[in-house]
């Protein structure tokens, strides 16, 4: 069967397996079509009584076709005689005798507003129960009220085509609702969400919820907040679940509440403590979701062991992410929550947290467990049913029920085969004995303490398996069809224990004389009612706490986890990605233009409708958020244990400090405090935001190599001494105490600039500052006021020097190149200096935008006055409660203000700037503490 894709045009092929509701992808323009078969391929009809006659729509669309013909007529009449068409009138006149549902329709028509706004509440009121309403999830569809979402890829609404929308041939075909869900729809609903349809499908015109983002700053400060709240001891026994970058990608609530619920389910399941957890919400949008590890049972190496596979790990140095490492007792206090669902749902990662022994006969000498199921079998004192049709095997399965503490403990036998001895019908005895079956395999469900579901997967030796081999069981659903534990498990067995009809007792009451053991095999298979009874009452456990932990439905395809994890392995959009570095879209298209490696592989992000696979973005997460200067990868090599640093903070005396230097008052941060009035970053954290001191640096600051940003303090380090400026006499900040001199840890002097920012990394990041350049030679000489830019041409001749921000007596300058010889020897040194640096500069668009000095680098006086600046920020501009704007929206760059003794300012930006960037400022901050700390504009 051929198609033709409506996008591009080319005609498809369809693979023979086609079935009605897939999905399938033009390989041409990669445009996702939603295949419909009709009832004469193959499609199955829906009861008559389901819909209205065809005949009645058949009279409506004669109708319409009609008033069609006198409209144009109506048009064609006014062009002949030249009176002009009121377009709007026409319009109006149109919508007023379109036929919506017969004669005694209530819907009414006035526009694509009006048409998207009725179909709005008519699926918030037959559809939003099950597909959305309190985080429900039935068939993996909970944004039925996301009109916009509807359209995406044709998945369910193709916009202009109501006969091609698969949402609407199912409630057409009264599919939907399904029996005992609700009426099917009425003509006139139906004729409703057709027009919709045909009239292009449109959202409701600023009908989504206006949103801030929750920058990532803004997190580490809710979980700085909410540690704070805590007692010690718990703040340390804290981890948190982030869904920020879910919310930021423009999630509903209904979809948020969905991966809450999922995180609920799969927390517990995850558990083998006796009481149910439910995360705590933490911040105005929810999403952040605290646990305690010991709710869970868990401990530090049961979060280690879910960081060490975190393909998003990454550590920043910043105040706030300091002190949340600090309170919490390790270096990545957060993970997040869809790739946790998408990994900790499936084995290794299961088994590690569940700890799950690697062998069946260890699981059963667990204290949880404790069941004897060899001694069980002997006395029969087993619950056992047998099937020749099983929903995960071609072949035939048997299952057995252990009475144990917290309820049931099924074990099933999987055959690779249904003949001879891998016959249960013939060979229903067993594992053990002469004439007992031979299996290859099964799947242990057990019932946890808080009544929970556990699984294992073991091959026939009782050895535990991650996937049970596909040639004797397959899961549909997943990609490979392996049958995955726990996954696999947990889709299907989204209510409990499935009931299933033994097949094995009736064949031998029919059969008597044929089983030597007849009775034995009736005790272990009984009657129907009890094989159902302790399915029920296990199945009733399990629903029970589903529901304590919020679940308001329980049906087979109303799933979370596996729906969640579904969903994250999807391919990647622009969107999504950029959400999940951090950033706005804009500045992710930029940082991909700036690093060219990273956009070899990630570069399809930037095309309007590009994707990329789930698998290929986590490959290049780390590397990417490590280029584009958002984050150390924290990898194998790393220790998610807290670094102690050391408790004193020696002071340098200002008169040890070289010339040049600001003079500012000796300053070391408050035991316990992270300033926190640190300059944003100049670009955000990625989407989990652990944070960490760089490794490899000695511990002790200001000498050796541990970064500013707040010192954590840990039972035994009391923290640096308090500082020798009190509360109440704090030094006004001035611009010159953001002027600095810095100085390398060999002694050199290597560039004058002003401090920016502590970086998340633990560096230093510095502007240059303007200054007057002397050019030319002794018979002609002259000065120039401007920003040293960038080197141009080749390094073993005369370089190209260019001076930006040029401002001359007689003109103005954008920028002006001026070979190196022809600079005074002042300028020469300095410039040898600039040279020196280069490894550490941010070019762009033929300027250095800043420099990353690396904190080893610098010199101990340097560093000294890195932490005494801080200090006085945090002193002179305490955290307020509200959190900073997110980086990337400002409302502008502060007023530039002339550096005493420098050049006026050049006004407005260079011509040059890359798209998204503001204007290198060359400014120092105002006078006093500053209302945002120093910060570049959006962009950077």
């Amino acid at each position: 069967m051929r198609i033709t894709c409506k996008k591009c045009g080319t005609e498809l092929e369809l693979p023979a397996e086609t079935q009605g509701g897939d999905v399938v992808r033009c390989g041409n323009c990669g445009k996702g079509i939603r295949i419909k078969l009709r009832p004469s391929q193959g499609r199955v009809a829906a009861p008559v009584s389901a819909i209205e006659p065809v005949s009645e729509r058949r009279g409506g669309r004669g109708k319409m076709v009609v008033l069609a013909l006198l409209v144009l007529g109506g048009i064609g009449y006014a062009v002949w005689k030249n009176d002009g068409i009121d377009i709007a009138a026409l319009k109006q006149a149109v919508q007023g005798q379109l036929p919506v549902g017969g004669e005694n329709s209530e819907v009414s028509i006035s526009g694509d507003d009006e048409l998207a706004s009725q179909v709005t509440t008519l699926f918030e009121e037959r559809c939003h129960r099950c597909h959305g309403d309190g985080g429900s999830d039935e068939g993996g569809f909970n944004f039925v009220l996301r009109l916009d979402k509807l359209t995406d890829d044709d998945a369910y609404v193709t916009a202009s085509d109501s006969e091609n929308s698969y949402l609407f041939t199912r409630i057409e075909d009264g599919e939907m609702p399904p029996p005992g869900e609700g009426e099917p729809f009425s003509e006139s609903e139906l004729e409703l969400v057709r027009a919709w349809i045909d009239a292009g499908a449109s959202s409701v015109s600023g009908g989504d919820d206006v949103r801030e983002p929750v920058s990532n700053d803004s997190l580490l400060l809710a979980m700085r907040a909410d540690l704070n709240s805590l007692d010690a001891a718990v703040s340390r026994d804290t981890r948190y679940f982030t869904l920020t970058h879910l919310y930021n990608a423009g999630l509903s609530q209904d979809e948020m509440e969905t991966y809450r619920l999922a995180m609920a389910k799969l927390l517990n399941s995850l558990s083998w403590k006796p009481e149910l957890v439910i995360p705590e919400r933490v911040g105005e949008e929810e999403t952040l979701l605290r646990i305690q590890l010991s709710d869970l049972g868990w401990d530090a190496d049961t979060w280690d062991a879910i960081v060490e596979t975190d393909p998003y790990a990454t550590t920043v140095s910043t105040p706030d992410g300091l002190k949340v490492r600090e309170l919490t007792g390790t270096d990545v206090p957060n993970v997040r929550a869809d790739w946790f669902v998408s990994r900790a749902s499936r084995a290794p990662l299961y088994y590690d947290i569940l700890e799950i022994p690697e062998q069946f006969d260890n699981l059963l000498k667990l204290p949880e467990v404790n069941v004897d199921v060899d001694q069980n079998i002997a006395d029969d004192k087993v619950v056992r049913a047998a099937f020749v049709e099983s929903g995960v095997s071609d072949n035939n399965r048997m299952i057995e029920r252990h009475a144990f503490t917290h309820g049931g403990f099924w074990v099933s036998y999987d055959f690779a085969s249904s003949t001879d001895k891998q016959n249960v019908l013939e060979h229903p005895l067993g594992p053990d004995g002469d004439d007992a079956f031979d299996h290859d395999g099964g799947e242990i469900i057990w019932n946890l303490p808080n009544g929970m579901q556990a699984y294992m997967l073991v091959d026939g030796e009782g050895n535990r398996i991650d996937k049970g081999p596909i040639e004797i069981v397959a899961d549909d659903k997943q990609a490979d069809r392996a049958v995955v534990c726990g996954l696999s498990c947990m889709s299907c067995h989204a209510n409990g224990m499935i009931r299933k009809q033994d097949e094995v007792r009736p064949n031998v009451l029919a059969n008597r004389d044929a089983f030597p053991n007849a009775d034995r095999i009736l005790r272990q298979y009984p009657d129907a009612d009890i094989i159902n009874g302790v399915m029920d009452e296990d199945t009733e456990r399990f629903e029970g706490a589903l529901k304590e932990i919020g679940f308001d439905r329980l049906t087979d395809t109303s799933e979370p986890v596996f729906h969640m994890a579904k969903r994250f392995d999807q391919a990647v959009d622009r969107a999504l990605a950029a959400a999940e570095f951090g950033v706005t879209e804009e500045q992710f298209v930029s940082l991909l233009d700036e690093t060219p490696a990273i956009a070899r592989v990630l570069g399809p992000l930037k095309l309007p409708n590009g994707k990329v696979k789930r698998k290929q973005f986590l490959a290049e997460f780390k590397e990417a958020a490590q280029e584009f200067g958002l984050g150390e990868a924290f990898g194998e090599n790393n220790s998610s244990a807290s670094t102690e640093l050391a408790a004193t903070t020696p002071t340098t005396p200002a008169a040890n400090q070289p010339t040049g230097v600001a003079q500012t008052p000796t300053v070391t941060p408050v035991a316990g405090t992270a300033p926190a009035g640190i300059a944003p970053q100049a670009t955000p954290v990625a989407g989990n935001v652990p944070t960490a001191t760089p490794a490899g640096g000695p511990a002790s600051p200001p000498p050796g190599n541990a970064p500013p940003g707040g010192l954590p303090t840990t039972a035994g380090n009391p923290g640096p001494p308090p500082g020798n400026i009190p509360v109440e006499d704090v030094k006004p900040l001035t611009p010159e105490d953001f002027i600095h001199t810095w100085v390398n840890n060999q002694g050199d002097e290597i560039v004058t600039a002003r401090f920016m920012t502590v970086t998340r990394t633990g560096d230093v990041r510095v502007e240059l500052l303007p200054r007057v350049w002397s050019i030319g030679q002794e018979d002609y000489e002259r000065e120039v006021s401007g920003v040293f830019w960038v080197f141009k041409g080749n390094p073993a001749s005369d370089h190209l020097v260019r001076i930006g921000d040029v401002n001359l007596p007689d003109a103005p300058l954008n920028y002006i190149d001026v070979p190196r010889s022809e600079f005074s020897e002042g300028d020469q040194a300095y410039l040898k200096h600039l040279e020196q640096l280069v490894a550490y500069a941010k070019v762009s668009k033929g300027r250095v935008r800043y420099y990353t000095l690396p904190w080893d680098v610098l010199s101990p006086v340097d560093q000294q006055y890195v932490y005494d600046l801080l200090a006085l920020i945090e002193k002179a501009q305490p955290r307020v409660a509200e959190p900073m704007p997110p980086i990337g929206l400002p409302e502008g760059p502060p007023e530039p203000q002339p550096v005493a003794g420098g050049p006026p300012q050049q006004e407005g930006p260079p011509d040059d700037l890359p798209p998204g960037e503001g204007p290198s400022t060359g400014f120092a901050p105002p006078p006093g503490p500053p209302q945002v700390p120093p910060r570049r504009p959006s962009g950077y």
